[in-house]
């Protein structure tokens, strides 16, 4: 039983991790695009 719990929490960590790393990944690049534009 465990076992199988483990593979369905991953797969509810997943979605939410690729959004988390997708947030991230568009403040960086609005924080570069601000230091380019500043400089």
């Amino acid at each position: 039983m465990p076992i199988k719990k483990i593979p369905t929490v991953s797969r509810r960590v997943h979605p939410a991790a690729l959004t988390g790393a997708a947030m991230i990944l568009v403040g960086l690049a609005i924080t570069l695009t601000a230091l380019i534009v500043r400089a």
